[in-house]
């Protein structure tokens, strides 16, 4: 019994030795586990804070380029808006010089046309005066007729006062209507004159032989109009040709 208990005893012994010896086994293994764990974790701590400044440096320069790229589109922005500034400039001043040019040559062209305009009228205003001095001195050299003749001459002065007048009021625009008072009150003594010039060669300058001549043709004259009753129309020169024709004659004058 005392052998055998001995030898459990060595047994336990040396299993407990077994145990031991594997738990010591076992953890310097899981040291060596542990410190190969912990190095590997320690390189990629290192790793990844080189990664994040690795990150943080790239960041800094995608912020820098951006920075510089908003420079640049700044730049190139008022550069082109400078440019477009200049461009319209440019473009507006060669289009008021060309507008100025455009205008000066269609003054000049109009100019040169009112110029032509000016050469004729004063050609024939110049023919027309030339006409009729050469009809007012053949009347003045051959007066034979005065009474009848200065009736003519009366006329024939309208001529040179028509185109002279209009010739001046073409030139000078500003003048047109007064010159062309002139030119009416002329043609109205025009208009008498003629009346008398038409006396002159029926009558011979003589107004009774005129309203004689008038009353041989009193049936195809109309009566003289009614005014203020100063000239009364209707039966009243039915039976008097000679009255009829001495009222139209003053209506004639007096119109």
């Amino acid at each position: 019994m005392g052998a055998l208990t001995k030898g459990l005893n060595v047994m336990a012994l040396l299993a407990l030795t077994a145990v031991v010896a594997f738990l010591a086994v076992f953890q310097i293994h899981s040291s060596a586990k542990i410190a190969h764990l912990n190095n590997e974790l320690s390189t990629q701590m290192k790793s990844m804070h080189d990664l994040q400044s690795s990150l943080n440096q790239m960041q800094s320069l995608v912020h820098h380029e951006e920075n510089e790229i908003g420079g640049l589109r700044n730049f190139v922005g008022s550069k082109f808006n400078f440019t477009m500034q200049n461009i319209d400039a440019i473009v507006n001043e060669t289009q008021t010089t060309l507008n100025e040019e455009v205008q000066k040559v269609n003054d000049d062209v109009s100019s040169q046309n009112n110029f032509i305009a000016y050469e004729f009228a004063g050609i024939f205003a110049v023919l027309g005066t030339l006409v009729f001095l050469w009809h007012t001195t053949s009347h003045l050299r051959d007066m034979n007729e005065p009474f009848v003749q200065r009736k003519i001459l009366a006329i024939l002065w309208m001529c040179p006062i028509y185109s002279v007048t209009s010739w001046l009021g073409l030139v000078f625009t500003s003048a047109e209507p007064y010159l062309s008072m002139i030119k009416d009150f002329y043609e109205a003594y025009c208009i008498y004159t003629f009346l008398s010039f038409l006396i002159a060669v029926l009558g011979r300058g003589d107004r009774n032989a005129v309203i004689d001549l008038l009353a041989g043709h009193a049936d195809h004259m109309k009566p003289p109009l009614r005014l203020c009753g100063l000239l009364d129309g209707g039966k009243k020169y039915d039976d008097d040709p000679r009255a009829k024709a001495e009222a139209v004659l003053f209506q004639c004058q007096l119109f």
